[in-house]
């Protein structure tokens, strides 16, 4: 079983800024730019905390605030750019360390900001 560690945690997430980056420069091509203005430039700030995190604090810090994060988003339905970018950056990050966000906004929310990361997450085995 491989492990994912921290440099290939922080690897991934700045690949994810960079094609958010690459949004960001294609949103004065689309039909409404200044929506996939936002939205990239959301996704871009929430990769930027999510690297930070990993590199000062590991990726179970990286992960608690990611699954915190998560489960105070409003639902999703029609939600302003800036909603929108931070909840695909999220749903990366949980791609990126093996896991479904339906499984984490659960184990999130029943725990109400208390919870204990597991094991599995916090190694990040795929």
């Amino acid at each position: 079983m491989d492990t994912l560690g921290k440099e290939d945690v922080i690897n991934g997430l700045k690949k994810c800024k960079r094609l958010a980056k690459q949004d960001l420069l294609a949103s004065n091509l689309t039909s409404n730019p200044e929506f996939w203005n936002k939205q990239a430039e959301t996704r871009r700030q929430t990769y930027s905390v999510l690297i930070d995190l990993v590199e000062r604090k590991g990726i179970a810090a990286a992960t608690d605030y990611a699954l915190n994060s998560f489960a105070k988003l409003p639902p999703d339905n029609g939600d302003s750019p800036e909603i929108r970018g931070q909840r695909q950056a999220l749903k990366m990050f949980f791609t990126i360390l093996g896991f479904d966000e339906r499984i984490a906004l659960q184990g999130a929310k029943s725990t109400a900001g208390m919870m204990q990361i597991p094991p599995v997450v916090a190694q990040a085995n795929l």
